[in-house]
């Protein structure tokens, strides 16, 4: 659990040294597993290893973009080969009742919408358990309000068991100043 909560520390600017804890605190798992199959201590490997090998995917990008204009989205993800985004134009309101429903209707919701866009990304996974970014260039869109989607391209996993991440947006050639 120390090499663990070591590589959850690292940042690629600062802390260089944690980089591979968590790699290596799945090595030690791996081990105590193997030895002790069924002990308690394999048993919390086991959980602790589920969370290093966990896939995760996280998207941020402006609020408010310009009319057929390229936009860039941050994607944050950890042990991932690809993502999948699909843009979905939504009505006005759409995200107030949207955002509190739990996951699984979440993921039925969005199968309802049309899509407008639709594109795979190949990310880079060094293999190290740890988060990393890229940016994703989002297609030209018209004037509306969007759902932007990020799903990991799971085919063993149930439509409701998926793993994603969404951004509402709004492309507007209204001029917004700070």
């Amino acid at each position: 659990y120390q090499l663990y909560s070591q590589g959850i520390l690292y940042e690629k600017t600062r802390n260089q040294q944690n980089l591979l804890m968590k790699q290596e605190a799945a090595d030690h798992c791996r081990k105590a597993i193997a030895a002790f199959p069924k002990s308690h201590g394999a048993l919390q490997c086991s959980s602790l290893l589920e969370n290093i090998l966990a896939q995760s995917v996280r998207v941020k990008m402006e609020t408010y973009i310009p009319v057929q204009a390229r936009a860039r989205i941050l994607v944050e993800y950890a042990n991932l080969d690809s993502v999948r985004f699909t843009v979905m134009r939504i009505p006005a309101g759409f995200g107030n009742e949207f955002s509190p429903l739990k996951d699984s209707l979440k993921l039925v919701t969005i199968a309802t919408l049309k899509t407008e866009a639709e594109w795979n990304v190949k990310l880079k996974n060094p293999g190290d358990y740890q988060i990393h970014a890229t940016e994703v260039v989002l297609p030209p869109l018209s004037p509306g309000r969007y759902m932007i989607v990020a799903k990991i391209n799971d085919p063993t996993r149930k439509t409701f068991e998926q793993t994603f991440a969404f951004a509402f947006i709004q492309v507007t050639d209204l001029v917004l100043l700070h």
